[in-house]
């Protein structure tokens, strides 16, 4: 069992939360955090497995500009 986790804290004029969880094991499992919080506040969490499916999840607080 491998676990990998990534935890990166930026403040300069903005909030910026980075979080990776890696965790491997039989069938690979991704769990990816990434929260910003800038003109706009997301949650994004991706899953990911061997058999190439992925859910995502977006959750909008308080967005004010297009994210991309």
């Amino acid at each position: 069992i491998y676990t990998y986790t990534h935890t990166h804290i930026y403040t300069h004029i903005h909030i910026y939360i980075y979080t990776h969880i890696y965790i491997h094991t039989q069938i690979h499992i991704h769990i990816y955090t990434y929260i910003c919080i800038h003109t706009h506040t997301y949650i994004y969490i991706h899953i990911y497995t061997l058999i190439h499916t992925y859910t995502h999840t977006y959750i909008y607080v308080e967005s004010s500009d297009k994210m991309w």
